[in-house]
């Protein structure tokens, strides 16, 4: 993908210059055949997504909350994930279907192979209040 700001690289053009003349960056892609905004490739796929969501779930025992996930040790960020799904509990209704696939299978998921630590019951249900 080129960037606005290689495309001014490569010929030294400014920025305000091709903005003059085309407009807006999405417009000059349109005018050479490209869609308005370059695809940015997935950086986590979803397998690596639901892991992460695992992990979290793991630590705090409950569904988490948008506001409270990264707070609660997820690595991949909430808005991240969000984006990917459309809405965060679009995101958990996709983690449920997951986490129902495996069980269905009678394979854990992976991260639930390894022991879960402490007394407290694992809650999947609605989200939490904080």
């Amino acid at each position: 993908n080129l960037s606005e700001t290689r495309l001014c690289q490569l010929t030294g053009l400014s920025g305000t210059m091709l903005a003059r003349r085309f407009g807006t960056w999405g417009q000059l892609r349109q005018l050479v055949g490209l869609s308005a905004r370059a695809r940015i490739e997935p950086q986590y796929s979803d397998e690596q997504i639901f892991q992460d969501i695992c992990q979290v779930v793991e630590r705090i025992r409950r569904r988490p909350t948008y506001g409270r996930y990264n707070f609660s040790g997820g690595r991949i960020s909430a808005q991240t994930i969000r984006a990917r799904f459309g809405t965060w509990n679009d995101a958990l209704k996709a983690f449920g279907t997951y986490l129902e696939r495996y069980l269905s299978e009678q394979t854990p998921a992976p991260l639930f192979r390894r022991p879960v630590h402490g007394n407290a019951p694992l809650h999947l249900g609605e989200p939490s209040a904080d």
